[in-house]
């Protein structure tokens, strides 16, 4: 199978995000699943010396390269302070869902197997992820998110159940949060200004920290990664971070702060609608699952080939065709073997597209096209950045 070389592979070998959590647990002296959380070194030992408390803070979307262009324009005041500024890889695909999964639980999308933000679940429907609707609608199904994560929350594990978890209060209750924070202390914020107070109040109390923060990918989608928006963002975030929070915590905490995925832009002229596609969708067991930058083809029984030369007859923007077995053998979802459960989540069928290609489903009239997008394998989507500073 043809593999172009803007195609990043993630690293599960020590300089992913995979690797960070068991990396805390090691230097915590803790455990995951009751198993050492052998250090990987991604951090400086003499890093952690004298740490008490440790703040991981998530920033949804900022990606190396992302955040690299800003620097280039402007300057980061946050890397003034920086005593690690390193690049780590994503996770496969290059989306929330899956890589807050590896984050709570430290291990790949294939063992955890939240494996995409729309998947063929065990119930045969197609489910967003994040809300846990059925797929290309706004209808809640009846499933029980717990039971969807096939490896338990880590969080938890930290220093006795002693993780705070901070996020915005919409996403407080959702199922996906309660999947991937169960067992820690969720305290909710509604917008900046709050989470600030928040923050300074929450960090001296917890050994460790988690602070989630949305608006960069909400923006990028909005607006597009290289926006003057999300620019504006970055930069307001860099100046909280720099001469808020880090200067008001107690000494003694170590802050890391990274991201769960880049972006990168897309246009209408480089976008196949599946809409257009009926032959190919009279073909499939669902309507298309994966992400737009990685879309799963559930191909009905005896159609995978047929389905294999539509794609490459028919559709633009295709670098590769993966079948299921080869993309698993491949190691995007870990050097592991996925259990059958987390196998049916993946679809038969994985298009790799070419340069900044989004393969969409638009479900009503009226619906976004987003520019920024997530989920892929090109450089944009697969590096972020790992900031440690230590107060």
């Amino acid at each position: 199978m043809h593999y172009p070389g803007e195609i990043i592979f993630p690293d599960y070998t020590g300089q992913g995000i995979s690797s960070l959590l068991p990396e805390i647990f090691s230097r915590l002296g803790s455990q995951i699943r009751g198993q050492p959380g052998l250090s990987r070194e991604i951090i400086p030992e003499e890093i952690f010396k004298g740490v008490k408390r440790i703040v991981l803070i998530l920033i949804d979307a900022l990606g190396y390269n992302t955040l690299n262009r800003f620097r280039r324009k402007q300057g980061v005041s946050l890397l003034d302070h920086a005593d690690l500024f390193s690049r780590l890889t994503s996770v496969t695909p290059s989306t929330t869902s899956t890589s807050l999964c590896t984050l709570s639980t430290g291990v790949p999308p294939g063992i955890h197997g939240i494996v995409g933000y729309r998947l063929l679940l065990s119930r045969n429907e197609l489910v967003d992820i994040i809300s846990f609707k059925r797929a290309y609608s706004d209808l809640f199904i009846e499933i029980d998110p717990e039971d969807q994560m096939c490896a338990p929350p880590a969080y938890p594990l930290l220093t006795s159940g002693r993780a705070c978890i901070l996020t915005r209060d919409r996403y407080a209750t959702s199922p996906f949060s309660r999947m991937i924070y169960r067992g820690c202390d969720v305290r909710t914020y509604f917008d900046f200004s709050d989470l600030c107070v928040l923050s300074r109040r929450v960090i001296p109390k917890y050994p460790f920290t988690y602070i989630y923060w949305d608006m960069i990918d909400t923006l990028g989608h909005i607006y597009g990664v290289n926006s003057e928006e999300t620019f504006t963002e970055i930069e307001h975030i860099d100046r909280w971070l720099s001469e808020e929070l880090i200067e008001t915590s107690p000494p003694g905490t170590l802050f890391l702060i990274t991201a769960d995925h880049g972006q990168i832009d897309t246009a209408p002229a480089r976008r196949e609608r599946f809409n257009d596609h009926p032959d190919m969708i009279q073909m499939l067991r669902s309507l298309p699952g994966g992400d737009s930058r990685l879309p799963y083809l559930y191909v009905k029984r005896g159609k995978i080939a047929d389905v294999i030369d539509y794609v490459k007859s028919n559709m633009k923007g295709v670098s590769s065709i993966l079948e299921r077995r080869s993309a698993v053998a491949s190691g995007i979802f870990g050097e592991v073997n996925p259990s059958p459960e987390v196998m049916k989540r993946i679809g038969d069928i994985i298009i790799i597209p070419r340069g900044n290609w989004k393969f969409v489903y638009f479900y009503k009239e009226g619906q976004r096209d987003l520019i920024g997008r997530h989920g892929g394998l090109s450089e944009d989507e697969m590096y972020v950045p790992l900031i440690a500073i230590r107060r």
